[in-house]
C-alpha cells in the first residue's frame, strides 16, 4: 500500500516540476523578447535626439558662417 502512495506523490511532484519548468522557460523567453524590443526602441529614440542636435548644431554654425560675409563688408 505504501508503495502506490509513494508512486502517486512522485508522480504528482513530478508533473509540478515539469510545469514549473515549462512556464519558467516560456516566461525567460517572452521576457528575453519583450527586453530586445524595448532596447532597440530606446536606442532609436537616443540616436533621434543625437541626430536631432547635431543638426541643430550644424545649423547654428551655417548660420554664422553666412553671416561672416556680411560682417566683412562693413570691415572693408
Amino acid at each position: 500500500m505504501k508503495t502506490i502512495r509513494v508512486k502517486i506523490v512522485i508522480g504528482i511532484i513530478l508533473c509540478s516540476l515539469l510545469t514549473a519548468l515549462i512556464v519558467g522557460i516560456l516566461s525567460i523567453r517572452t521576457t528575453m523578447k519583450i527586453s530586445e524590443a524595448d532596447s532597440t526602441q530606446s536606442m532609436i529614440n537616443q540616436s533621434d535626439a543625437v541626430s536631432n542636435e547635431l543638426d541643430s548644431t550644424i545649423l547654428r554654425v551655417e548660420q554664422s558662417v553666412n553671416i561672416l560675409p556680411r560682417y566683412g563688408q562693413f570691415l572693408c
